[in-house]
């Protein structure tokens, strides 16, 4: 399909991640005290998930870094709910998403900052570009998807022309 021509993009605006924000992608898990029932409905504090597909993977990603705040590429597994979160106290990190669909656009791109002691569970077949993080090397974090998502079920698009990144305005979170 047709790339974004780099020089026309202005930077996409991160907001911090709420549940309510989020939904169009998946949903976003805060902490919560032990002993809380499961409730995935719609105010609910938990993840709905669709391991079905396959063996699940639950790991700890170690990750090089920092890594840019830009995107130039998106990717999207179709067969499994995906988990991510950053390991760390106060360790928030970026994450650029897109509706499910067969044609991501630039115009259909949100940033978002995924605060400290959450996860996001992005719905199959969620764009996703990330995780995004300006500082520390490396950093690890806590992925739960299909023992084979990374083989079998990895569409990745380039969304603009040429080398130069969509920007991810991080100081607007």
């Amino acid at each position: 399909w047709p790339r974004a021509a780099t020089s026309e993009l202005p930077p996409l605006r991160a907001r911090t991640a709420t549940r309510a924000n989020f939904a169009a992608f998946g949903e976003l898990v805060a902490e919560s005290e032990d002993g809380e029932l499961y409730d995935a409905t719609a105010g609910g504090i938990d993840a709905s998930l669709d391991l079905s597909q396959g063996p699940p993977r639950l790991y700890l990603m170690r990750l090089d870094g920092p890594r840019e705040l830009s995107v130039s590429m998106i990717t999207r597994h179709q067969r499994v709910t995906q988990c991510l979160g950053a390991l760390g106290e106060e360790k928030d990190f970026y994450l650029v998403v897109h509706q499910p669909g067969d044609e991501p656009s630039v115009g259909g791109l949100n940033a978002f900052r995924v605060p400290p002691r959450h996860f996001v569970k992005l719905h199959a077949g969620t764009w996703h570009a990330g995780p995004l993080w300006t500082r520390d090397e490396h950093r690890t974090f806590v992925n739960l998807e299909l023992a084979d998502t990374n083989i079998t079920d990895h569409d990745c698009v380039d969304l603009v022309a040429g080398s130069i990144p969509l920007l991810v305005d991080a100081a607007a979170s």
